[in-house]
């Protein structure tokens, strides 16, 4: 059931057409940088778009300009990722997987990340990802205590999928027409509720 589904929605992104990325992309950043209480935070990960993700570069780049502390995942084994910084955009190498990942070999310790922004293949309204099936993320947050948020596009939000056991719910996601929150969390809907 989740590979149909996985293999429908990431068809459906990869039809996207550029315009639309684009489009979409700078509307869920303004969203982001106004939702969120990233000026109180000091490390921050993102992500590298890929195949047609929320292109969140813009992000990145501001932070960047704050002096903020950005930090990209990197592929460390068949089942663990560690997190880099980097100081630039360019400080990115591409991955046997294709996708670009830090150049820095230095690892960001768990516990000094505050924020982190995760892209999916699709989420749930309850917050629960679908990612490419690797279980990357959901091991790494599994002990981890971040304050997380899924980066999509309005049409990746679906009830299609059953969370399993192993997954992680994050804390948000956030979308160009919404904002998602997990129903343990704080029944505030607003994420300013402290950095």
């Amino acid at each position: 059931m989740k590979k149909r589904i996985r293999q429908s929605y990431i068809q459906k992104r990869n039809n996207l057409n550029l315009n639309f990325i684009l489009d979409v992309s700078e509307r869920i950043c303004e969203q982001i940088l106004s939702q969120f209480p990233l000026e109180d935070a000091q490390t921050i990960a993102l992500y590298y778009p890929f195949n047609q993700e929320v292109n969140v570069l813009p992000i990145i780049e501001a932070l960047l300009q704050k002096n903020k502390r950005v930090v990209l995942p990197k592929v460390l084994s068949k089942t663990t990722m560690g997190f880099f910084e980097i100081s630039h955009l360019e400080d990115v190498e591409v991955s046997a997987f294709g996708v670009k990942e830090p150049i820095s070999t230095v690892e960001v310790p768990v516990h000094t990340i505050e924020w982190m922004f995760i892209p999916g293949v699709a989420f749930n309204p309850d917050c629960y990802r679908l990612g490419y099936g690797a279980g990357y993320y959901d091991r790494f947050l599994q002990h981890a205590s971040i304050k997380t948020v899924g980066v999509a596009y309005d049409f990746q939000i679906t009830d299609e999928f059953i969370p399993e056991a192993h997954d992680v719910p994050l804390m948000y996601v956030i979308t160009e027409n919404r904002l998602l929150q997990h129903r343990n969390e704080d029944d505030s809907s607003n994420p300013n509720m402290g950095s």
